[in-house]
């Protein structure tokens, strides 16, 4: 693997990081999502990029650093050279910040830290890499805890809520936890809602989506969505909330919540 190595944001060499997956992932496994996992994406130095392919969404893997803390991410410029550019399939970086966002309001800490960063002469997504994370199969699915069964309907809902493909691939920590990544082509304003794709959620994660009113949504996706994105998200919001009370009143509670 080819690393480019920065200080001070200019290239100044190429070096071969050898056993850097193994060495981080025998570190003890930290919480992806939470507020220092967080605030290590916002802050830690980029020391180091490597090219992961060809791809629309234009990749890389960073390697970051603060104090004796080294991780990875994965970074994403798709999108970067305008406020709302995308590319001929509608991806953008900012898509995958406001993935983040929506799984913060919903509280459901399903998708690993993420945050727009500057690095060099472009500004992109840093998301945290999961290390030894392995992609579930459908076997996988059939076989699911009572934990993971309630990650994976709270991954569904927040799929259905940003219209993102409510089949996508799914990630398995090595603690057993569930998450969801490459969000860049979410965020269609005319997707649809497709609550036919959830069977039960959370009441914790209803009631987070029936919070999501529109002051809330526009205050903290603003940033990173056009007027019609966020419309598209609100649509999709108040879709799924009249579609679970309708549920609701036909089946029972137990037709919409987990036990």
């Amino acid at each position: 693997m080819t690393w480019t190595l920065r200080r001070g944001g200019i290239a100044v060499g190429v070096l071969l990081l050898f056993g850097l997956s193994s060495a981080l992932a025998q570190e003890k496994e930290q919480s992806p999502t939470g507020p220092q996992a967080e605030r290590f994406v916002r802050e830690a130095r980029v020391v180091a990029m490597l090219s992961v392919g060809r791809g629309s969404s234009r990749s890389r893997l960073a390697l970051l650093r603060s104090r004796r803390e080294t991780r990875r991410a994965i970074w994403k410029t798709v999108g970067s050279d305008d406020p709302y550019a995308r590319n001929e399939e509608g991806d953008s970086y900012r898509h995958e910040v406001a993935a983040f966002e929506v799984d913060r309001l919903l509280q459901l800490g399903r998708v690993p830290a993420t945050a727009s960063r500057r690095v060099g002469e472009r500004t992109g997504s840093l998301q945290l890499w999961l290390e030894e994370a392995e992609t579930v199969t459908a076997e996988d699915l059939e076989k699911l805890n009572q934990k993971a069964e309630e990650q994976l309907a709270n991954i569904l809902l927040l799929r259905a809520l940003i219209g993102a493909a409510p089949d996508s691939d799914l990630l398995v920590s090595r603690s057993g936890d569930l998450f969801t990544t490459d969000h860049a082509s979410a965020f269609r304003a005319d997707a649809a809602a497709r609550p036919e794709s959830l069977v039960r959620v959370s009441q914790k994660a209803f009631d987070s989506l029936g919070a999501l009113e529109r002051p809330v949504v526009e205050k903290r996706l603003r940033r990173w969505l056009s007027d019609d994105e966020l419309e598209g998200v609100l649509r999709r919001r108040t879709e799924l909330l009249e579609d679970f009370e309708r549920r609701r009143r036909s089946s029972g509670d137990a037709s919409v919540f987990l036990p």
